[in-house]
């Protein structure tokens, strides 16, 4: 008996000893959670100025709840390094306020249009900017055209002209003056625009189950350039973005074949004007999803979810224009924590890249991520 009682006081005495405790990962935690609140927060957009100051807009549903009717427009700033006070745009309580795009110009004024219902059929696009810390008030930028749900985009050029663009209309400001509409009238779905510094323009969408391209090499003035990207009877195109760098344009986009993810696809129009074939870059073993592209002047730079290990993650690729070389970096990198990283926002300034996006830990749990990466990751 005596033994017997030595062998348990042994092996309490074991049990008692500290060890190294297993982390579990919490979200709520992580130093990248910039939203940390009870419901829904996603889909998010940043933009940033020349000093490294970073502007943040999203749709939230603070009171816990993902119905439809009680989303709300946020918008955060952090200036010199600390975060401010949210600010809510917009409580019209739908979820339309996604379809939104947020930019800073070079004074420093914040400029946003989004999408709001003003009655239970009609949906408008508003724009609103905020000047030396004061909002203005909101203005129907689109003058009561807008195609329900579509994407409304805003860009702006290198004299701090801002470019607006929905599927039914184009207009720019210019000197704090709106101009006239130009009535492009194509009906793309998921548009994208990018603006040179220079003010020409490009926009692509989905038309049908296509990708389409249109072009104005002045402002908005002229539109010329109509392609139509080639795929076959099989195939599905979707999601498509566009930016132009060193004298060339890039389209990249989702393809999927027979109701399957076939990857990540890139077509380039040279400067002479000619477009590649569609290319894939991406394949479809990580399932490829919201292409998003960027550029730093130098690089070409890529954003999209993908699948990896059963994780849907948030990764940013570097492009070399010059010879084509693709390098990845897993910006989320949650796989290992079981959360799902959802569509986010990057830019690329000052040789950092500046990245949003949104996680999802629970049903109803989606925070707001933001982090910082040196575009020298890609050179390691």
């Amino acid at each position: 008996m005596r033994y017997y009682k030595i062998i348990i006081i042994f092996i309490l005495y074991l049990c008692s000893c500290p060890g190294k405790e297993i982390e579990i990962y919490d979200p709520l935690k992580d130093p990248r959670n910039i939203t940390r609140n009870k419901g829904v927060s996603t889909s998010p957009e940043i933009s940033v100025d020349r000093n490294g100051n970073v502007y943040i807009a999203w749709i939230d549903t603070e009171r816990g709840s993902a119905t439809l009717y009680e989303y709300e427009l946020f918008y955060k700033e952090r200036i010199n390094g600390e975060w401010k006070e949210t600010e809510i745009l917009s409580s019209e309580h739908s979820l339309l306020l996604y379809k939104k795009a947020l930019l800073v110009d070079d004074n420093g004024d914040v400029h946003i249009v989004y999408s709001e219902p003003v009655s239970d059929v009609e949906v408008r696009s508003f724009y609103r900017m905020k000047r030396n810390g004061n909002w203005s008030e909101k203005y129907d930028v689109a003058g009561g055209e807008i195609l329900t749900g579509d994407q409304a985009s805003i860009c702006k050029d290198d004299l701090n002209n801002i470019y607006f663009y929905d599927p039914c209309c184009f207009t720019k400001k210019v000197n704090d003056v709106w101009g006239e509409k130009v009535y492009i009238n194509r009906g793309y779905s998921n548009p994208d625009m990018f603006v040179e510094g220079d003010g020409k323009v490009h926009i692509v969408g989905e038309i049908g189950m296509e990708i389409e391209y249109i072009y104005s090499p002045d402002g908005g003035g002229n539109w010329e350039g109509l392609y139509l990207f080639p795929r076959a009877y099989n195939e599905y195109d979707v999601r498509p973005g566009v930016c132009a760098v060193k004298g060339k344009v890039y389209v990249a986009w989702t393809r999927t074949r027979e109701g399957k993810i076939a990857g990540t696809y890139i077509s380039v129009k040279d400067t002479n004007g000619v477009w590649s074939e569609p290319k894939e870059i991406i394949g479809e073993e990580t399932k490829p999803l919201d292409v998003l592209l960027r550029t730093d002047g130098e690089y070409l730079y890529l954003m999209e979810n993908e699948i990896i290990d059963g994780n849907c993650e948030f990764i940013i690729y570097r492009m070399d224009v010059n010879t084509g070389e693709l390098k990845g970096v897993n910006i989320s990198n949650t796989t290992e924590e079981g959360t799902t990283s959802l569509i986010g926002s990057f830019e690329v300034k000052n040789n950092t890249i500046y990245c949003v996006w949104a996680e999802k830990y629970d049903d109803y749990e989606i925070d707001i991520f933001y982090d910082e990466i040196p575009v020298s990751v890609f050179d390691e």
